[in-house]
């Protein structure tokens, strides 16, 4: 009767440390996937903070190709003084024109140097 008293005793134990560590699992279970979820909720946003800092800059782009070629031309036409030179291609004028803090070096008749403004735009946007 005593060994049947011991061993349920020792088989109650067992599966009492069984349940303790399925809860140990549980908790660190849950604990994982809370920082999961929070890992993912600060990568969501810090994606929504690039997305706008692109989308600024698309805007911003967009609207200097929207009217970089009527400016350009136009300060060019205005600007050309004795920094005019004549470049090798036919019918190319350029001028030592600086925009936007010097994003804009030179400023071509046929609006070329849409693509420096571009990247100093960019640059704007990502700070």
């Amino acid at each position: 009767m005593e060994a049947e008293l011991a061993k349920l005793r020792a088989e109650n134990e067992n599966l009492r440390r069984d349940r303790d560590a399925h809860r140990d699992a549980a908790r660190t279970n849950r604990a994982t996937a809370e920082s999961a979820k929070l890992e993912v909720d600060e990568l969501k946003k810090e994606l929504d903070v690039r997305k706008a800092r692109e989308a600024r800059a698309a805007t911003l782009l967009a609207a200097f190709a929207h009217r970089g070629a009527e400016c350009g031309r136009e300060l060019c036409k205005r600007r050309v003084d004795a920094s005019v030179s004549r470049l090798g291609r036919p019918g190319v004028i350029r001028t030592g024109l600086s925009m936007t803090g010097g994003g804009l070096r030179e400023v071509w008749e046929d609006g070329e140097a849409v693509r420096d403004v571009a990247q100093k735009l960019y640059r704007l946007s990502d700070e």
